[in-house]
């Protein structure tokens, strides 16, 4: 064999042997794990709000791996806008009582939330009203309190305290100085019709009592106008006084309800001087 193929096979050798000793080269790096794909979305948020309250909600995508994601690009729209307006945030506001379904959309999927808006009534309430009928019914020893605490046009303190639920309401409702117990609905119109009872005072053996069969008010952000019928009774006695007003200057005095009593008038001490004790 010449000299030179024996150098060039010698060669070949030694480059078989050096690569045989070099290390295994580093495995890849996997690559991340794929995300599944946007199959439905889901919106959160409050299924009821009072006109003039704000709600924020948020949309999550529901994905094909089983996983979720809350997005916060979702595109928003109300159906009803003049009911429940909602803002690019996903931020909706009641404006008035109706009904309005919120529109959620990302990553080309679209979920939707139903929502209720009632009428505000949430909070206190005071101001005065104003008597326009009076009677003494069945027998009832009134003596002049039809002329005088009760003449027609005359002003006396009203105070209402109400805590909302949806198209419910109860609270307190004081005439001057007889609390009683309030409850009633939001009907379809917007007004809150509702009765109270359990307003009493007692001294030297008289207990009166107050019933209101009927409170029909409506509300604006800011005040309450309507009217009431109520009744008062003296235990033992035959029959009742019977008032029909109209509320006047009545507004919101607070967001929450706080009973704001007035004894100054139409408490006991004031009818008994009227009726003639």
């Amino acid at each position: 064999m010449e000299p030179s193929a024996r150098r060039f096979i010698a060669l070949i050798c030694l480059a078989v042997v050096f690569v045989g000793c070099e290390k295994n080269p580093s495995p890849a790096t996997p690559s991340a794990p794929t995300e599944g794909t946007a199959t439905s979305l889901t919106i959160s948020g409050a299924d009821w709000l009072r006109t003039g309250q704000s709600q924020a909600y948020t949309a999550t995508v529901n994905l094909s791996d089983g996983t979720t994601r809350q997005v916060s690009s979702a595109v928003w729209t109300s159906d009803n806008p003049s009911v429940l307006g909602i803002t690019s945030a996903g931020v909706a506001q009641g404006l008035t009582q109706g009904s309005a379904t919120i529109t959620a959309t990302a990553l080309s999927v679209s979920g939707t939330h139903a929502v209720r808006v009632w009428q505000d009534y949430q909070g206190t309430w005071s101001g005065s009203y104003r008597a326009s009928v009076c009677q003494l019914r069945g027998g009832f020893p009134g003596g002049p309190l039809c002329d005088t605490t009760f003449s027609p046009g005359s002003l006396l303190p009203i105070s209402i305290a109400l805590t909302q639920n949806a198209e419910s309401a109860s609270g307190s409702l004081a005439l001057g100085g007889f609390v009683n117990a309030l409850s009633g609905s939001i009907v379809d119109s917007g007004r809150f019709v509702g009765a109270a009872s359990g307003g009493i005072f007692s001294n030297a053996g008289l207990t009166i009592r107050t019933t209101v069969s009927t409170l029909d008010v409506m509300s604006t952000a800011t005040d309450l106008n309507g009217a009431l019928i109520f009744t008062i009774t003296y235990d033992g006695t035959p029959g009742d006084l019977y008032v029909e007003a109209d509320l006047s200057g009545v507004t919101r005095t607070a967001s929450a309800a706080r009973l704001e009593k007035h004894s100054s008038q139409l408490s006991w001490p004031a009818i008994l001087r009227d009726r003639g004790r």
